[in-house]
């Protein structure tokens, strides 16, 4: 059975004299006491009952689009792999050892912003994974959800910060693999690494103080785009 709380819809595992016990969408089980669950239910429940025909309509139908999506998601995952790691291979030939470091650290962690920032966009879309479930909302304080859906979460109201942020490194990751260590090429990757470090202050701010929640994969984007910024500074030239 379900019920809402403060708009949520929890579990009510098991019912005693004295106690009902709870669990939330993020799996995190608690207690109340009779009285308490009386005052903050909604008085709205859903139950799930067997009945012939019961089921989501057309589910076969919507089960093979999402296999066909993740099918689609997988290839172009591992195209994309196969592609990054040739460019890399040909285009650091030439380069120092100490260069090839730096570049590598770029690298990865700007891939792993790409995943964070994809991550984000599907918790926008309601699709949650068991790492958004584990890390976006912990205790009163940290609560990714409500920040990455509130109005400061667009930019211009209509695109998401973690859809320019998925773009952001995904240019910085195809730049790296494909630009040789000179001036030619790494002075407009000095000032692309540059260029986000105003909205990583922006993003601090509305958390800490316009909506008063954190969200710890925006953070972690933010402490990703600060170590660009650093890591810019390590690359040579020729």
């Amino acid at each position: 059975m379900l019920r809402i709380k403060k708009n949520e819809f929890v579990w009510v595992t098991q019912v005693t004299d004295s106690k009902v016990y709870l669990e939330d969408s993020f799996g995190k089980k608690i207690s109340d006491d009779i009285e308490t669950f009386e005052q903050e239910w909604s008085g709205i429940a859903l139950a799930i009952e067997d009945i012939v025909d019961a089921g989501e309509p057309s589910y076969k139908e919507k089960y093979d689009k999402g296999l066909r999506k993740k099918i689609f998601e997988y290839t172009f995952m591992s195209s994309y792999m196969i592609l990054l790691f040739a460019l890399v291979y040909f285009s650091w030939m030439n380069d120092t050892a100490i260069s090839i470091l730096y570049k590598l650290i770029l690298l990865f962690v700007n891939m792993t912003g790409c995943y964070i920032a994809y991550t984000l966009i599907k918790q926008e879309k309601f699709q949650i994974n068991r790492l958004a479930q584990r890390f976006c909302k912990v205790g009163k304080h940290v609560d990714c959800f409500q920040v990455t859906r509130s109005n400061y979460s667009k930019f211009f109201g209509w695109l998401s910060w973690a859809e320019l942020g998925i773009a952001y490194f995904s240019a910085v990751t195809l730049w790296v693999a494909i630009a040789p260590i000179s001036s030619h090429w790494i002075s407009p990757l000095w000032w692309l690494l540059l260029l986000p470090l105003p909205f990583t202050l922006w993003s601090l701010y509305t958390q800490a103080f316009l909506i008063r929640k954190w969200c710890l994969f925006c953070c972690t984007i933010v402490f990703i785009l600060w170590l660009n910024a650093l890591t810019r500074s390590k690359l040579d030239f020729d």
